[in-house]
């Protein structure tokens, strides 16, 4: 199988075949023709939540696809094969995803932990099938990220550079205990109560003992030096005492279908 090739200059080509995705009736083209050799499994939502968002569980793990599900609401996903069951398919496929979002309809494709996630499973899903990337939405301010302003060579990370991002992945990649890190895009866990949706609490209450919550962009209201000790603190307890093999990009976003 040919793998997909990421071009960081603010668009997607796939090598198989030579194709730029612009719209969700592109990608609907791209399946039809791609089908037949990569044994995908589609996946289409009904309903009001369903917002023109395509799913896809890929059987050769040389294979990574990057779909516009709805260029209005602006919410971009990588996806590919993993260990974890896809319900989606009756749980006969697996699959991994990871996502990057923005308002303005743009496909974005060197967002810098997008780059991170997709390189590291691009590089290691075949010799560390183990690994999957998942994605959980949380979303309770209504406005655009900075994430939106992403330009080419730009990074918008205030506390991880690209280079940390990579880092981590490499740490959770070559602990052969585990490590189960959540790299938490604008969301802090020692953010004031009144800011912190329960879906937020949640999330990293649920957490097993020993995880690692990687933050970055803290939120408003928390000072930036106590979010990123925080966030260095947490980093060194997850190396320290990790539990399983799962990395989670958690991105705050207005969800399109909540």
């Amino acid at each position: 199988m040919t793998k997909t090739t990421l071009l960081r200059n603010g668009f997607c080509q796939y090598s198989l075949p030579n194709f730029n995705v612009g719209s969700l009736q592109d990608i609907e083209l791209l399946l039809k023709q791609v089908e037949p050799e990569l044994g995908l499994d589609t996946y289409i939502p009904s309903g009001q939540n369903a917002r023109g968002i395509v799913r896809y569980t890929v059987k050769d793990a040389n294979t990574y696809l990057i779909n516009p599900e709805d260029r209005q609401g602006g919410q971009y996903y990588v996806y590919g094969l993993s260990q974890q069951l896809n319900p989606d398919a009756g749980g006969k496929q697996r699959w991994f995803k990871a996502i990057t979002h923005c308002t303005d309809g743009t496909l974005i494709c060197n967002h810098p932990v997008i780059t991170a996630l997709t390189e590291f499973l691009i590089q290691h899903s075949i010799s560390a099938p183990s690994y999957h990337v998942e994605h959980q939405f949380i979303g309770y301010y209504p406005t655009p990220y900075a994430d939106c302003l992403v330009t080419p060579n730009t990074l918008h990370f205030d506390g991880l550079s690209h280079q940390t991002i990579t880092s981590i992945l490499t740490l959770a990649r070559e602990n052969v205990s585990g490590g189960e890190f959540v790299i938490a895009d604008g969301v802090a866990v020692n953010t004031p109560i009144d800011n912190v949706s329960t879906q937020d609490l949640r999330l990293f209450t649920e957490l097993p003992v020993g995880s690692g919550v990687i933050m970055d962009e803290c939120q408003r209201g928390t000072s930036r030096p106590l979010c990123h000790s925080a966030m260095a603190t947490r980093m060194e307890n997850a190396q320290q005492n990790t539990v399983s093999k799962r990395i989670i990009l958690v991105s705050e976003v207005t969800p399109i279908w909540h």
